[in-house]
């Protein structure tokens, strides 16, 4: 009764993480004119997705460090990472996970091969909660999406 109890609250987990996710349009392409050299952004484009600075950015194309440069129209998204803030979220999510796995598993669990796949299971959301938290930066801010054709 209560596994699945636990694999809601998973699954809600996961819904609530990536909806975090913050969107910021808006301004379209201007918003990426904006932004001052130095910035240091996501670009997601035909090539693969890149982090680094702004170097310069015009009404066609952005510069990106000293090798990357961009045609607007191969730019699929420009975001601006929060990978301190993304680790410090899901990491509390994942400590909230692990607090009803501990719950529930008191409850539930009546064996040392139960209690002991808990464990196993809590440790795997304790290491990897930051660790997805910091490489997928779901608190990121889009503040650009190339509109659909």
């Amino acid at each position: 009764m209560r596994f699945p109890l636990i694999a809601l609250v998973l699954v809600l987990t996961v819904t609530l993480s990536t909806s975090a996710q913050q969107t910021a349009f808006g301004g379209g392409w201007d918003r990426v004119e904006a932004l001052p050299a130095g910035t240091l952004v996501r670009v997601n484009s035909e090539q693969g997705s890149t982090v680094c600075r702004v170097t310069a950015v015009d009404a066609n194309s952005a510069a990106c460090g000293t090798r990357h440069i961009f045609s607007r129209t191969g730019i699929y998204s420009v975001q601006i990472p929060h990978r301190g803030r993304s680790t410090l979220v899901v990491t509390a999510i994942g400590a909230g996970v692990l607090g009803l796995f501990a719950l529930f598993g008191k409850m539930e669990c009546r064996s040392i091969g139960c209690e002991g796949a808990l464990i196993v299971l809590g440790g795997l959301v304790a290491i990897l909660s930051p660790v997805i938290g910091f490489f997928g930066d779901p608190t990121s801010t889009t503040i650009y999406k190339r509109p659909k054709a």
